[in-house]
C-alpha cells in the first residue's frame, strides 16, 4: 500500500487519495474546499471488483477538461495490471473501477466487454458477451 497523495483541483479544492483495506481494495479520499473550513469527511471511492488486489497509492491524477478528476492505480503486488477511475461529475460520486493492464508485447491493454445476461424462472439461462473492439485485441494481444 502506498501513502497520500495530495492534488489541486483548479477550483482550488485539495483532494488526498490513500488506498485502504478497511472495506476491501478501495481507494479514500478527503477534500478542503476552503483552508479556513478545515478537511471534509473521508470517502470511500468504492472497491476493486476483484479480491486479493494491494492497490498502491495514485500513478497519476489529472483533472479533465469537464473538471472531472480521474486516477491510475498500480496493484503493488502485481507488475503489469493497475486500475482506473472517474468522477461521474465534477466533484461528485466516482464511477466504477476499471480493469488495464499490458499485454506481452508491452502495450498497454484495455479492453471493454458487455455481458448480456438472459434468465428464466429465476435462473441464468444464457450469457452473452460483447467485445467493444476486437480489431484493438487483435493490434495488442494477438502482435
Amino acid at each position: 500500500m502506498g501513502g497520500v497523495v495530495l492534488f489541486k483541483e483548479r477550483d482550488g479544492t485539495i483532494d488526498a487519495f490513500a488506498s485502504t483495506m478497511k472495506t476491501g481494495s478501495s481507494m479514500e479520499v478527503r477534500s478542503q474546499h476552503d483552508a479556513s473550513a478545515g478537511w471534509g469527511p473521508v470517502t470511500s471511492m468504492g472497491k476493486v471488483p476483484e479480491t486479493d488486489i494491494g492497490l498502491s497509492q495514485p500513478s497519476t491524477v489529472s483533472q479533465l477538461p469537464d473538471g472531472r478528476v480521474h486516477l491510475t492505480v498500480h496493484e503493488w503486488n502485481r507488475n503489469s495490471r493497475y486500475w482506473q477511475i472517474t468522477q461521474d461529475a465534477p466533484g461528485g460520486p466516482w464511477g466504477s473501477w476499471q480493469l488495464c493492464g499490458l499485454a506481452k508485447s508491452g502495450l498497454r491493454y484495455d479492453q471493454h466487454c458487455l455481458a448480456v445476461f438472459t434468465i428464466r424462472d429465476g435462473r441464468i439461462a444464457e450469457v452473452r458477451e460483447f467485445f467493444a473492439d476486437t480489431l484493438h485485441a487483435k493490434n495488442v494481444v494477438f502482435v
